[in-house]
């Protein structure tokens, strides 16, 4: 069956009817995860130092060293998030499939973990490939960073959208590899960016809306949103195509 945008967002709807406290029980566990891994890591890069992220902005010339050892840091934990990452779409697909499961799910299978943090590996260096010379030119503070930006965005979010599908893949494949998974994931989604980005757009109007609950809101649309993502990789795994008619 082929599904519009709004159609798939009227799927994960109902998969999340009666069993919000559920999927929020999920997120929250993800999100306390990736907090403490991410305060751990923060805290350790600044230990040696009391240089603030806004002083690095100001005068990113000044502060290459700190700056790397930042972007480097935080892409490390990327790299360990990446395993409750694939736990987190596990559970979503399951929410799909009209069914509940612990938040414990989460952390199953952990000896794909290794996989997972390649294929996420694999991901950055792909995407930082492309984001280095417009990344070296910020931090310089050379005339031509802000074209450099422009330039490389395009290629940059063409690769992103190409692996976007990575996660699911290895949520629900378990003796697939990492670079069989990012081929995967760049195959369903050739032909397809651009119906992954009109869904990915027709949320902006409820980012706004959420706003007006004090970002209370940008709680549940997030929800809304992985569970509607979970929605199109299923769409697009049993279709092999999509409708993009509203």
């Amino acid at each position: 069956m082929k599904n519009s945008p709004k159609k798939l967002k009227k799927i994960a709807l109902t998969a999340l009817s009666g069993r919000w406290i559920y999927a929020i029980m999920n997120y929250f566990i993800y999100y306390f995860v990736n907090i403490a891994i991410s305060a751990l890591f923060n805290s350790a890069t600044y230990s040696w130092q009391s240089i603030s992220i806004t002083q690095m902005l100001k005068s990113p010339s000044l502060f290459v060293a700190p700056i790397l050892i930042y972007i480097l840091l935080n892409l490390f934990v990327m790299i360990l998030l990446s395993p409750f990452k694939v736990g987190l779409n596990r559970c979503w697909l399951v929410f799909v499939a009209g069914k509940v499961v612990s938040p414990l799910y989460m952390f199953s299978k952990p000896e794909r973990w290794l996989v997972t943090m390649k294929a996420q590996l694999l991901r950055i260096l792909m995407l930082g490939a492309v984001a280095f010379v417009p990344l070296f030119l910020t931090i310089t503070e050379n005339p031509y960073a802000n074209i450099a930006v422009l330039v490389f965005m395009v290629p940059f979010f063409w690769i992103f959208m190409n692996y976007s599908l990575t996660f699911f893949i290895l949520a629900e494949n378990d003796s697939i590899s990492a670079l069989e998974a990012l081929k995967k994931s760049r195959l369903m989604m050739k032909g397809r960016k651009w119906h992954y980005i009109n869904l990915v757009v027709s949320f902006i109007p409820w980012i706004f809306l959420s706003f007006i609950t004090f970002g209370i809101g940008l709680i549940f649309l997030e929800i809304y949103f992985m569970v509607t993502m979970t929605c199109l990789y299923i769409n697009i795994k049993n279709t092999g195509s999509i409708d993009v008619t509203v």
